[in-house]
């Protein structure tokens, strides 16, 4: 059964991500060898959909959960066009699934808009999402709660205009908990430390990991 999930969980994460115009740097280290963070991003008529999620626990059932999550929202996001919309009829479908389990699912969905050049975010209790333009650093946080809790939950959107040069950063629980051998704790401001707006994506996540 354990070998079951970590194979599910190796193959459904995206072994390389690419789009005209976006360079895209992504970097996976669990800290247990199954759980249930995901990423994924795809494009469709212009739009670029983007989410990363996790679902509680560092079980077998986490990682099979995961592969449910990340599928359907996956499904939604080349039907619909509003994150909001998307989240949300996610979350009247995984409801019952996740209550059964004793687990829920944090979230950031996001759609960015090219011909607008806007960035449509939503975040569903998760860990905050950095964007850098140029010196300036703006944070998204949480939206609305985790999905898996109440079917008539609901989310909010933020809105950002989404430059050249401008870039995004997400990430799951893990990174600004992670302690130094003396115990003391990486943090949400040693992290924002490290955006200055002229790393590329390898090079930034190369900072953060290096």
């Amino acid at each position: 059964e354990k070998g079951l999930a970590q194979k599910v969980q190796k193959n459904i994460l995206p072994k390389r991500l690419s789009f005209k115009g976006v360079e895209v740097g992504t970097f996976y280290r669990p800290s247990d060898k199954i759980g249930g963070d995901f990423f994924d991003a795809w494009e469709t008529e212009g739009n670029l959909h983007f989410l990363i999620g996790d679902v509680s626990g560092h079980s077998t059932s986490s990682a099979l959960i995961m592969a449910v999550c990340k599928g359907m929202l996956q499904s939604l996001g080349y039907s619909m066009k509003n994150p909001v919309e998307i989240v949300g009829t996610a979350n009247r479908m995984l409801c019952d699934i996740l209550t059964d389990s004793g687990m829920f699912l944090s979230l950031v969905y996001g759609i960015y808009e090219r011909e607008r050049g806007t960035l449509n975010i939503v975040s569903a209790g998760h860990n905050p999402v950095y964007l850098i333009n140029g010196g300036g650093v703006d944070s998204v946080g949480s939206t609305g709660s985790v999905l898996g809790w109440d079917p008539e939950d609901s989310w909010e959107i933020v809105s950002l205009p989404f430059e050249e040069g401008a870039s995004l950063v997400l990430y799951t629980d893990g990174l600004s908990e992670a302690r130094d051998p003396m115990g003391e704790e990486f943090g949400e401001e040693r992290l924002k430390a490290l955006f200055d707006g002229k790393a590329t994506a390898e090079g930034l996540i190369g900072r953060i990991f290096g």
